[in-house]
């Protein structure tokens, strides 16, 4: 994947690592309730604060079974890590596409938002 070509609305993942070292629980590894505390602090740091709160427990739950690659329903750093670039890109994409600033995708923005993301969403 390349790199967004405009810069983070997020903090960086040098950032971020003290937060996760700060939530993580014994062992260094979050599940579902530490991933909650990570996210919310670091959106609350960048261009998308009001929407700290979406990161419900049910949604850090589904996020920790997607990226755990070992099957133990917890997030090392470098699952983490992967965790955060993904989140990254995808977040300069839609705020490069959230045209009116309404953090959310509008209809007549999500078929550029996808084809900015390389997904097609086009005809």
């Amino acid at each position: 994947d390349p790199a967004p070509s405009v810069s983070s609305p997020l903090p960086s993942l040098d950032a971020v690592q003290d937060l996760f070292k700060q939530h993580a629980a014994p062992g260094g590894v979050c599940g579902a309730a530490e991933l909650q505390a990570v996210l919310r602090g670091a959106v609350r740091r960048g261009a998308l604060a009001n929407s700290a709160e979406g990161f419900c427990l049910e949604r850090c739950k589904s996020i920790v079974s997607l990226m755990d690659t070992r099957g133990f329903g917890r997030l090392e750093w470098t699952e983490f890590c992967d965790l955060w670039v993904k989140f990254s890109r995808w977040t300069v994409i839609f705020v490069r596409f959230d045209k009116n600033q309404s953090e959310s995708l509008d209809y007549p923005e999500i078929i550029p938002a996808l084809q900015g993301a390389g997904t097609g969403g086009g005809a």
